[in-house]
């Protein structure tokens, strides 16, 4: 015959509670802290380009070291690409942390 189940004493549920609250608030820092990386890595953007690109082209991504920009013309997509041996090293210099590693050019939709 199966063993029959046993049954959870009444403290048991608390500490599930304690463990939530425990990822709840990993998650919460994780998220600053994401969020922190991508204000950085936008100002360091402004400050790179030129006015001119700067004005056609925006940060809307960094995932797993590619940081995804978008352009509102193919000419500005180009200048980008072409710069981007550049960027990356710049921002690779002004937040390490965000350990860069290409840039992804879209156009706007």
């Amino acid at each position: 015959m199966d063993a029959m189940p046993q049954i959870k004493k009444r403290g048991e549920p608390s500490l599930l509670g304690e463990a939530l609250a425990g990822l709840m608030s990993q998650g919460k820092a994780g998220l600053e802290q994401r969020s922190r990386l991508a204000d950085r890595i936008r100002t360091l953007w402004g400050q790179l380009l030129p006015p001119e690109l700067s004005q056609h082209c925006r940060v809307v991504d960094l995932s797993q070291g590619l940081l995804t920009v978008e352009a509102d013309s193919p000419s500005y997509m180009y200048e980008v690409r072409i710069s981007s041996s550049q960027l990356i090293g710049f921002l690779r210099q002004g937040c390490p942390q965000a350990k860069i590693r290409a840039i992804k050019t879209i156009l706007t939709a």
